[in-house]
């Protein structure tokens, strides 16, 4: 009697764990949220992968921050996420979610520099725009001249590449 509550005991842990495992790939395979269509997040660097799964979670661009977990850890691509700005779709599944954070998908930005602009508006359009990347602050003509490596002095230097 005692063998066979063991048994069945056994079995039943089995059965719910198959059961749990089934869950679980069937959720990874469905589309992340059935919120939002798309929407842009920051990753900070540094952001824990549940750190992340919280933030997706908390703007209603993910539905299980447990599945999200899961499938990083299961991927170990966990250390391959990147900062940054993506532009997400809930219509995607779990890893084509971690596809795109780990790819070079990054949303980007863009000016415009019109012909005949000075340098100097050029960097100020640069800098008042708090999305794109400044590798160079407030500096002077000769620094922004060293920067970009140019001989000469750089009025002039942006042109467009197309007429």
């Amino acid at each position: 009697m005692a063998l066979r509550k063991v048994t069945v005991s056994i079995a039943l842990f089995f059965v719910l764990l198959f059961g749990i495992f089934q869950w679980f790939f069937a959720t990874a395979k469905r589309p992340i949220s059935e919120h939002q269509e798309q929407s842009i997040i920051t990753i900070a660097s540094g952001t824990s992968v549940s750190g992340l799964a919280k933030q997706l979670n908390q703007a209603g661009l993910l539905d299980s921050p447990f599945v999200f977990s899961g499938v990083v850890r299961l991927s170990g691509t966990g250390g391959y996420i990147r900062a940054g700005d993506f532009r997400i779709d809930t219509r995607w599944n779990y890893e084509e979610l971690l596809e795109h954070l780990t790819k070079d998908n990054e949303v980007q930005y863009s000016i415009t520099i019109i012909e005949g602009m000075r340098v100097q508006d050029v960097v100020k359009q640069v800098q008042a725009n708090p999305k794109i990347k400044r590798d160079f602050p407030d500096q002077d003509m000769e620094s922004i001249r060293n920067l970009l490596k140019l001989t000469d002095f750089p009025e002039g230097a942006f042109l467009p590449d197309t007429y």
